[in-house]
């Protein structure tokens, strides 16, 4: 029986150029897709951010990618309180909040 290596990631630097301070606060998801970018969500945003892998253990050339572009937004003011988040088969999956204290479904 052959036995892959594993290791433990314990710290990845993350470079969102100068939009860092309307990120970093407020991450709550996020996914590799196969291509090895990250991408994450956040619970205070209308959008995804993306950044692509640019050494060892570092992120960076950020892209944000607003929702409204690709997809009807009731509400384009508000957050859409992304909780969680994959990617499968070309596609990037998103899931909002569940949560009961929410006024609005």
């Amino acid at each position: 029986m052959s036995r892959t290596p594993y290791f433990l990631l314990s710290r990845i630097l993350l470079n969102f150029e100068t939009k860092a301070s309307d990120v970093i606060g407020d991450i709550s998801a996020a996914a590799f897709s196969p291509d090895g970018k990250l991408w994450i969500g956040s619970d205070e945003m209308i959008g995804v951010e993306c950044l692509s892998p640019v050494g060892n253990h570092y992120y960076g050339k950020h892209q944000r990618f607003e929702l409204k572009d690709y997809i009807e937004l009731f509400n384009t003011e508000d957050e859409i309180d992304i909780e969680g988040m994959d990617y499968s088969e070309g596609y990037l999956w998103l899931t909002g909040s569940h949560s009961t204290k929410r006024k609005k479904v």
